[in-house]
C-alpha cells in the first residue's frame, strides 16, 4: 500500500482561535517551553531570578522596575533598591496596594503610582509619598510631559497632563496649572481610566470600556485630541505592557491585542482559548530586546513573540535584560520538558488513515513522538502513546484514525528546537475515493 508524505514546517505556535479548520498542522493545540521564531520553534530562554531576600507577595507582585537611574523592586507595602550584588535595601515602606506600580521616569526624578499611593523619587534620589488632593491610578512620561490617568472620584475617567518640560505643582493640574494650555485635563469616552502608556507619537489610554489614543495637536490650540482605538476595554490595569514602538494588551474578553506605532489601529490577535484560563491577577510584561511579551497570572504563563504564542514554565511579574541576560521576578513550574501537539489533521479525506512513520528534523533530549487519534467527527481523542525517536530522529507509531494529531516532545526545554516534521501515512479506508487518488502534488 502506497505511503504519502506530509511535511510540516514554518511552525506558528498555538492556534489563534479554536475554530481554526483542520489541516493547519503548523499551528499547535499544545506548545510548551518553546519560542516561536522567524524560522520555526526555538529553544526557550528561561527567566533568571538572581535577587536575594526577595519579599513574598501575591502576583503580579513583587515587581522589578528597571529605570533610567537605578533598578528597584516594589511590593504593595515597600520599595527596595537592587544593590550591585542583587541584595535589596528598603527605600520606602508603610505603603499599601495590590497592583503593579506604573512609572513616569524622568531620569533622576521619578513618579510611581499603584492606584492607592503616588510615590516620588526626587533629584536627591530620595523616595517619599507625594501628597495629593486626589488619587492617581496611572502615570507615564510622554516627551517630557507628565501624563496622569484616573484621578479618583468624579475624575475617574479623566486624563491630566503637566506643562511640557516641567512638572510644576502637579497638585494644581485640575485647576489649570499656571493658566497655560500646555497643561490641562480631559475626560475619556467610556469607563474608568486604568492605564496611560506612551507610544511614539501619542499616549494610549486604556479604559474599562474603550481604548483611546491621546494625540498632540497644535491647532486651534496646543492640547490633545482623541481617537478611539477600540470600543472594548482592557481586562485590568496590569494587562498591558510595551514600549514606544508597540503595546500588547488583554481586553475584557481575554483576547490578546496589539497596537503598533505608526498605525494607531487595534490588531486583534485572539488567543482567548488560552488566555481565558488565566485568573484575575493576569499581568503582561515586556522584553524589548527580544520583542517578546509574557502573560501570566502566577499559576500559568504564556509567551508571545512577533511570530506566535506558546505556553511556558515561567510565570513572570516583571522582566528586564541585565548584560543581555533575561532577568526578572517569576514563579516557576517544575515541568522542564518541552512539547508540541499539532491541530487536527485528516489529510483532506474523511476515511481512516494510518500514520506509519514520523521523521523529526530538530534537536532535543530524549526525543519522543506519538499520534493522538479518533474515529468519529465528534468523538473524544485518544491521547498519543509516546515512542522514543532513533538517533536519526525517526519514530514508527503505526496509529490509525479519521482525525489525527502529531505530538513531539523532549525531556528538557534547554536544547529543544524543531525545524520540520515529515509524516508518512497510508490511506487505510478507501470508501470515500472515486477514481485515482494520490497523483496530485497535494497527496503524493
Amino acid at each position: 500500500m502506497k505511503e504519502y508524505p506530509l511535511t510540516i514546517k514554518d511552525f506558528k505556535g498555538l492556534r489563534p482561535h479554536s475554530r481554526l479548520p483542520r489541516n493547519a498542522p503548523n499551528y499547535a493545540e499544545e506548545c510548551y517551553n518553546m519560542r516561536v521564531g522567524k524560522f520555526g520553534l526555538e529553544p526557550y530562554e528561561g527567566i533568571i531570578q538572581p535577587f536575594t531576600g526577595l519579599p513574598t507577595a501575591t502576583h503580579p507582585l513583587p515587581q522589578l522596575l528597571d529605570t533610567k537611574d537605578g533598578m528597584f523592586i516594589g511590593t504593595g507595602t515597600t520599595i527596595y533598591n537592587v544593590n550591585s550584588d542583587n541584595s535589596l535595601t528598603v527605600l520606602l515602606s508603610g505603603l499599601s496596594g495590590a497592583a503593579k506600580w506604573h512609572l513616569a521616569d524622568f531620569g533622576l526624578y521619578q513618579l510611581y503610582a499603584n492606584g492607592t499611593y503616588l510615590v516620588q523619587r526626587d533629584d536627591a534620589r530620595l523616595f517619599s509619598i507625594k501628597a495629593m488632593p486626589f488619587t492617581v491610578g496611572s502615570v507615564c512620561n510622554f516627551r517630557g510631559q507628565l501624563i496622569m490617568g484616573n484621578l479618583g472620584g468624579d475624575f475617574h475617567n479623566f486624563v491630566a497632563w503637566s506643562n511640557i518640560g516641567r512638572l510644576g505643582d502637579i497638585t494644581k493640574i485640575l485647576q489649570d496649572e499656571s493658566n497655560k494650555n500646555t497643561s490641562g485635563f480631559m475626560p475619556m469616552l467610556g469607563g474608568s481610566v486604568l492605564c496611560v502608556k506612551e507610544l511614539e507619537e501619542c499616549v494610549i489610554v486604556y479604559c474599562t470600556d474603550c481604548v483611546v489614543a491621546l494625540i498632540p495637536v497644535t491647532s486651534p490650540t496646543v492640547t490633545y485630541g482623541r481617537k478611539i482605538i477600540s470600543h472594548t476595554g482592557i481586562y485590568s490595569r496590569d494587562a498591558v505592557d510595551g514600549d514606544i514602538h508597540a503595546h500588547v494588551y488583554v481586553d475584557k474578553n481575554k483576547r490578546i491585542n496589539r497596537i503598533s506605532s505608526g498605525k494607531l489601529a487595534n490588531e486583534m490577535l485572539w488567543y482567548d482559548e488560552y488566555i481565558s484560563t488565566l485568573g484575575t491577577s493576569l499581568s503582561v510584561s515586556y522584553d524589548d530586546a527580544d520583542d517578546t511579551f509574557y502573560i501570566s497570572d502566577g499559576l500559568k504563563g504564556y509567551m508571545l513573540s512577533a511570530y506566535g504564542l506558546t505556553s511556558i514554565m515561567d510565570y513572570a511579574t516583571s522582566i528586564t535584560r541585565v548584560n543581555g541576560v533575561l532577568t526578572g521576578i517569576r514563579t516557576r513550574s517544575t515541568d522542564v520538558s518541552a512539547y508540541m501537539t499539532t491541530t487536527m489533521i485528516d489529510f483532506g479525506i474523511r476515511g481512516i488513515k494510518t500514520i506509519m512513520g514520523i521523521q523529526i528534523s530538530g534537536e532535543g533530549t530524549a526525543l519522543t513522538a506519538g499520534v493522538g487519534y479518533r474515529y468519529t467527527s465528534s468523538g473524544a481523542f485518544t491521547s498519543a502513546v509516546m515512542k522514543p525517536a532513533s538517533i536519526e530522529g525517526m519514530v514508527t507509531p503505526i496509529v490509525a484514525g479519521t482525525d489525527l494529531k502529531i505530538k513531539i516532545a523532549s525531556t528538557s526545554y534547554i536544547t529543544f528546537k524543531l525545524d520540520e516534521i515529515e509524516v508518512r501515512w497510508k490511506l487505510t479506508d478507501k470508501r470515500g475515493i472515486r477514481g485515482i487518488y494520490g497523483t496530485s502534488g497535494k497527496n503524493a
